[in-house]
């Protein structure tokens, strides 16, 4: 009895872990889309939009045209900075995104412009491997 109690339990687990397992991919580009993500909290972390977005794999999307706006996570629902790029990988997973291509990131304060990046959303790093410049809105007084 107990034998055909988990016989029948295992049977049902093997014919419903593919159905849990399976996952819905696009097949064609997504257009003029925005998607926000959300931290554990519920506060806005991210925001991303584009112009087309393709669908590579359960980690990567290929975006045209990206505009991430990064916020403070938290009740103020602040903007902390913008970043567009005409061509980025997109991870979603690590809130990450890089791209061969030109970035301009736009802050309080500061514009950071170059090419070949990589941006990583959960440590709030930026590496530009190409014709960065950076430019302050204000006077840092480092050069007198």
């Amino acid at each position: 009895m107990v034998i055909t109690k988990f016989c029948s339990l295992l049977t049902a687990l093997v014919l419903i872990t593919p159905i849990a397992q399976a996952q819905i991919a696009p097949d064609a580009p997504i257009r003029d889309f925005r998607y926000p993500m959300f931290n554990d909290d519920g506060y806005r972390v991210w925001e991303v939009r584009g112009v087309q977005g393709i669908f590579i794999d359960l980690n990567n999307t290929e975006i045209i045209g990206l505009e991430l706006t990064v916020f403070s996570g938290d009740e103020r629902d602040a903007q902390s900075h913008r970043i567009l790029s005409p061509k980025a990988l997109v991870d979603f997973t690590r809130r990450g995104a890089a791209g061969p291509s030109s970035i301009f990131i736009t802050g309080p304060g500061f514009q950071v412009e170059g090419e070949s990046w990589q941006y990583d959303g959960r440590s709030q790093r930026i590496v530009i491997g190409k014709r960065a410049r950076m430019t302050f809105a204000e006077d840092l007084n480092i050069l007198r």
